[in-house]
Formats: C-alpha cells, structure tokens, sequence
C-alpha cells in the first residue's frame, strides 16, 4: 500500500536549506554519542535518497557524495572536550555550523544533483506566479 502512495503523491523536493539543518542534527548527534575523536575518523554522506547520514567505516552503497571529517578544517578544529555548560553548548553549535558549511561546499562540489537543489524552499503562491507565466 506505501509503494502506491509513492507512485499518486510526489514527493516534496528537497532543498540545500533542509540539507544542512539535517546535516546539523546528525553531527551534533554524532558528536554527543560517539565524542569528537571518532566523529573525525568518519564520513559524511548523502545517499541516493538525498538523505544526509554518518558513517565510521566504508561508505556504503551508491550515495550522491561523501566528504571524511579528517579532511575539513573546521572538524579539526573542534575541542576535544566537549563543554556541557551552556555558554559552551552555544559555542558547540556555532562550530557544528561552521563544520556543516564546509560540508555543504564539498559536497556541492561532489555532485551536479545536489547542485541543482534550490537554496530553500519556495512558497507556493511564488510557485504559481512563477508556472503562469
């Protein structure tokens, strides 16, 4: 019964916005259950599906690009030590952003498909000016 709704109602394009804010969720969820060290010996990756995960071994499957934390600078330059008072939890998150826009240009760079993706999403009311004309 899912496959048929797959196929009668289309799926809601993703945009390079909704890309980064998952991108955020899961290496702050990466950083507080594994710890900085093992973050850095991992990968970020977005799959087929435009799905943003993490991985600690092989990258797995046919995904759209997949960038190792090793090689960007910002990762590297996260504390070891992760703060959990709350000026250092405001810190954490300007450098987990800092980290996910070097992410987002190497993956762009990867791949034409994510390329493609619009910046953000569009009302729809501007989508509809925009298909009458």
């Amino acid at each position: 019964m899912a496959w048929i709704a797959q196929l009668l109602f289309p799926r809601r394009r993703r945009n390079r916005r909704e890309l980064a804010a998952r991108a955020m969720e899961v290496v702050a969820r990466v950083l507080f259950d594994v710890g900085v060290d093992r973050f850095r010996k991992g990968s970020l990756l977005v799959d087929a599906e435009f799905r943003v995960r993490f991985v600690s071994g092989d990258v797995p499957g046919p995904v759209l690009a997949a960038v190792q934390v090793a090689s960007l600078a910002q990762a590297r330059a996260l504390p070891l030590e992760l703060d959990r008072s709350p000026l250092g939890a405001a810190l954490l998150k300007r450098r987990v952003a800092l980290v996910v826009q070097e992410w987002l240009g190497c993956v762009l760079a990867q791949s034409a498909e994510l390329r493609a993706l619009p910046a953000r999403r569009q009302p729809v009311l501007l989508r509809k000016a925009a298909a009458s004309k």
